[in-house]
């Protein structure tokens, strides 16, 4: 899962030094860059999914997450390539309609910033194994989403709309967050791969 990883690892580098670029052009560029770099590395670890099997990877370095296991199987692997393609041809597409936000001086950091780190949390979402990172991956997702809502922040509608639609998202989290904790206590675990054989006895008692 190499691939997989300096892909995430040049989204979350994008991110950070677009805020370095004083130039809005520039800046939109650098992130395109970085996304259509990003893209080739998780496009290729997904279609050697495809070829060669699935994909794992266990990282272990905050000990409140266990161990923190990435997986790419062959559903994840689809959902890595078509994430992949149709990030990078929204942010192709960004460079077109954000000319008009650059030419009235509107700052483009924050979009550049989150369209980027969105790319990556969905990424995280499709194949990331512990219930606890998910969850953060999931906050990370939901948030960048929320600030891209929010672009046209001068906007009161636009505010409204994003604000709605953070409390949706959060609401809908909660259900989440309920079911990985009895999962959690039933099979003494973090990881999904522990979640399923206790599904299996209750759906088998159901």
């Amino acid at each position: 899962m190499e691939n997989y990883f300096i892909g995430i690892l040049v989204l979350v580098f994008g991110a950070v030094f677009s805020l370095f670029y004083k130039n809005q052009s520039l800046k939109l560029k650098f992130a395109t860059l970085c996304a259509f770099i990003a893209s080739c590395f998780t496009v290729f670890n997904g279609i050697e999914v495809f070829l060669k099997g699935t994909q794992s990877k266990t990282l272990a370095f905050i000990p409140v997450f266990q161990n923190i296991r990435f997986e790419i199987d062959y559903l994840s692997a689809f959902f890595v390539i078509f994430i992949s393609i149709m990030s990078l041809l929204g942010i192709i597409y960004s460079n077109g309609y954000l000319k008009t936000y650059i030419e009235k001086g509107k700052d483009l950091s924050a979009h550049c910033v989150f369209l980027l780190l969105l790319f990556a949390s969905m990424l995280g979402v499709v194949t990331c194994r512990n219930a606890l990172f998910f969850l953060v991956v999931w906050e990370i997702m939901s948030l960048s989403s929320f600030f891209l809502v929010i672009f046209e922040n001068e906007k009161k509608e636009v505010i409204k709309a994003g604000v709605k639609y953070l409390v949706f998202m959060h609401v809908s989290v909660v259900f989440i967050i309920l079911t990985f904790a009895i999962l959690a206590v039933l099979s003494s675990s973090l990881d999904f791969a522990d979640f399923a054989p206790v599904l299996n006895t209750n759906l088998g008692a159901g």
